[in-house]
């Protein structure tokens, strides 16, 4: 699927298992048909409640296998594929959009403190091996998740970061309801590159009249 509009209710699928722990992959077919009965605007794998952080890597592609065959491409699927390593990032960000996946989001990576080159490092040098060398038609979320990793962006760093990324017109989502965050990272990229703001993020401040330095 091509060109995709990242819109909507898109929710962060869980991956059901079994009692010792094994994937249960008919409840995951079931969770989807439910879902999409319900109007949902996307499926997402491996988000926060998908349980990617225990999962094997094999694990991963077999749950993505089933969701992207189940769905038959009647919504986009969203695939996390942000590790700890950029190599691994690397290599599970092409394998998904080998196997179909409509977009991909990678997260900043957690458990050791990253420094702020680190992380931009860090998606400067996957960007270029992933979405952009293997394919132009695939979307990159990039998510800083405040909350679920030990590595914060300062403004500067998210700045360049989010001006490298959209001039591939990819996305930044920021989960920190920091407003001062997005105030001279996103809305100064946007002026700058014509990166667009999530639609739900761009409703909410406009209802709030919150306004961009």
């Amino acid at each position: 699927m091509s060109n995709v509009e990242i819109k909507g209710i898109i929710p962060p699928i869980l991956t059901p298992m079994n009692a010792d722990e094994s994937l249960n992959l008919p409840e995951l077919r079931n969770q989807i048909e439910r879902l999409l009965s319900g109007g949902v605007h996307g499926l997402f794998a491996f988000g926060t409640s998908g349980e990617g952080y225990i999962l094997s890597e094999n694990e991963k592609y077999e749950v993505l296998e089933v969701m992207i065959d189940q769905v038959k491409g009647r919504v986009p699927v969203y695939a996390g594929t942000g590790c700890i390593s950029t190599r691994d990032t690397i290599r599970q960000s092409v394998q998904a959009e080998k196997m179909g996946a409509d977009v991909l989001s990678i997260i900043t990576p957690s458990f050791a403190a990253a420094s702020q080159k680190e992380l931009y490092d860090h998606y400067v040098t996957v960007e270029p091996n992933t979405w952009n060398g293997q394919t132009e038609e695939i979307k990159t979320v990039g998510s800083q998740q405040c909350v679920l990793v030990h590595a914060d962006m300062d403004e500067e760093v998210a700045y360049q970061i989010t001006k490298a990324m959209c001039e591939n017109k990819d996305i930044l989502k920021d989960a920190s309801a920091a407003l001062g965050y997005f105030d001279p990272t996103v809305a100064g990229s946007k002026a700058l590159t014509g990166c667009d703001l999530h639609p739900g993020a761009a409703r909410y401040y406009e209802e709030t009249g919150y306004a961009f330095n």
